[in-house]
């Protein structure tokens, strides 16, 4: 389905989003729908405009990145650590003695 809709000259992204609209939209009115294939192109399609208009409304998002790399990397090496630490408490007491 978003294959389909991408090949009438929209957005990949928008494709996507319509398609699993549709479908969403398709499992709630199962039982209402005769001819599930053509409800979903045309609800899907449907979708698709409309999304496509709303995008056109909305600013762009910056290219420049939302996040510092450095405090992103601090970040991931905090739960790294936190990680470590967790795995450590379940690890079972060691016998010293048998160890020797």
């Amino acid at each position: 389905m978003a294959t389909l809709i991408y090949h009438h000259g929209f957005a990949e992204q928008i494709a996507e989003d319509a398609a699993a609209e549709a479908m969403t939209r398709l499992l709630l009115d199962w039982e209402k729908v005769h001819t599930p294939t053509a409800w979903t192109r045309t609800v899907a399609i449907r979708e698709a405009v409309r999304l496509s208009k709303n995008r056109n409304r909305h600013a762009p998002l910056p290219d420049t990145p939302l996040a510092d790399p450095r405090a992103a990397a601090d970040l991931a090496a905090a739960e790294l650590a936190l990680m470590a630490g967790i795995a450590v408490k379940t690890l079972p007491p060691r016998n010293w003695d048998s160890a020797q």
